[in-house]
């Protein structure tokens, strides 16, 4: 009986984690691409990064974070969402992970005012879970 009452107790834990702690929240103040893309002069030095986070079942309830040269710029990026980034024009290291431990694989991409679209990917990493960054496309601003 005892091992029933265990048994069900962890699976109501497992799947109230999987169903609630996976409800993503819009974002209250959130700018549009086009409307960070007109605050960024062109003539400035400054270019943006766009992330899109995958909508999936694998990983979903773990939020990414972005780091780029190694100090965290993003973090709490939920199931399916869209980030926007301005950042100096330049050589940059990205990655995106869930945890400082594992923060998956260095993508070097270099600036130069424009836009920069990333797609990432969760799959799961050695001690977290890592997002796989592909590179979409590039747009002068």
């Amino acid at each position: 009986m005892n091992m029933k009452i265990m048994f069900l107790t962890i699976l109501l834990i497992v799947l109230s984690i999987v169903f609630f702690g996976c409800a993503s929240a819009p974002a209250g103040n959130a700018q549009s691409v086009e409307e960070i893309a007109l605050a960024v002069n062109a003539g400035s030095n400054e270019s943006i990064l766009v992330f899109q986070r995958k909508k999936t079942f694998v990983g979903s309830a773990v939020p990414m974070r972005i780091w780029m040269n190694d100090i965290e710029l993003a973090s709490g990026i939920r199931n399916g969402e869209e980030i926007q980034i301005v950042i100096p024009n330049g050589e940059h290291t990205i990655q995106a992970g869930s945890s400082s431990v594992d923060k998956g694989n260095k993508i070097i991409v270099f600036a130069e005012n424009e836009m920069i679209l990333f797609y990432a990917e969760p799959a799961m990493g050695a001690f977290a879970a890592r997002f796989n960054l592909t590179q979409l496309g590039k747009k002068k601003l």
